[in-house]
Formats: structure tokens, sequence, C-alpha cells
């Protein structure tokens, strides 16, 4: 074989395999105006860093939109408990969180209000997890109640893994 005869196909196969680790491993970013509200309120807060989330996979047929805030301080944390009305805690639980256990509230919220809770079986809401030990709220954007099941047993999977 002439060296050109393999040179060509080893650099095609080359060409290949880097774009397919480009596709795989680059950033997706969604334009801003494409986001949900409450990220965009909080994008730019100081102490608190927002995440929007498109597609989150939350099992192997179900995945939703999410917008993450988490508290990078504590006057981050303390604007997040007052805006999301966050409940304050009982001695017993505030105890195991001291201690490092991860407890991770969910509850049904009303779109377009992050501290309505909505009724049991409303398909209208978005749905909140709360984690007081990583100072971070997420809300799950669901559009069906199957989507709502789905988000409520993966954060009570994420919790009763610990």
């Amino acid at each position: 074989m002439k060296p050109k005869q393999i040179i060509f196909p080893s650099l095609l196969f080359l060409a290949i395999v880097v774009m397919a680790l480009a596709v795989r491993f680059w950033p997706r970013t969604i334009p801003f105006d494409q986001c949900g509200e409450v990220y965009k309120k909080y994008a730019n807060s100081p102490g608190i860093k927002a995440s929007y989330i498109k597609d989150f996979r939350i099992n192997d047929t179900v995945s939703v939109d999410v917008t993450m805030l988490e508290a990078t301080d504590t006057n981050g944390w303390n604007i997040m408990k007052e805006d999301f009305r966050l409940p304050v805690l009982d001695s017993v639980t505030q105890r195991k969180i001291d201690n490092g256990k991860d407890l991770i509230f969910v509850r049904p919220v009303k779109k377009g209000s992050c501290y309505v809770t909505a009724d049991v079986d409303s398909p209208e809401c978005d749905v909140k997890a709360t984690s007081y030990l990583n100072h971070t709220i997420c809300l799950f954007h669901v559009k069906s109640l199957e989507e709502r099941r789905a988000v409520k047993y993966y954060n009570f999977d994420k919790t009763a893994k610990q």
C-alpha cells in the first residue's frame, strides 16, 4: 500500500472522531429570552448563581426544563428564603441538616408563583425542590401529572440514597 492510501482514510477517520466528540461535549446554551421568568429575575443577582437547564433527564422517559438557584453566600440564601417564603424548620429537622443530611423538600407550586402551593391534582404547576443543606432551590417546569410524579420520585430517591 502507498502512504497516500493510508494517510487520507486515517485523517478522515480522525476528523469524524473529533467532530463526534465536539458535538457530544460542546456546551449547550439557549438564548436568554427562552429561559424562564425565575431564571431571568435571578440571573444577575449578587449572592445567587442561577442556571437554566433545558431537557434535564429525570428518568428513561421524562425530561423537563429546570431553573436552579444556588446561594453563593448567606445574603443570597436569605434573599431566596424570603422570596420563596421558605418555612423555618423545626429543631429535629434542622439538627439532621446540620449533621449533613440533605433532606430535599418537594412541593407543587403554581406556575408563575414559586411560593403558592398548587392543588394536588392540578396539571398547571411546577415542582419546587429545596435543599436547605446546599442552599439550592430547583424549579422543575412540568407539563403533565406524569412528569410531576417522575420529578417527585427523582427527588425522593436522591434523599433516600443518603
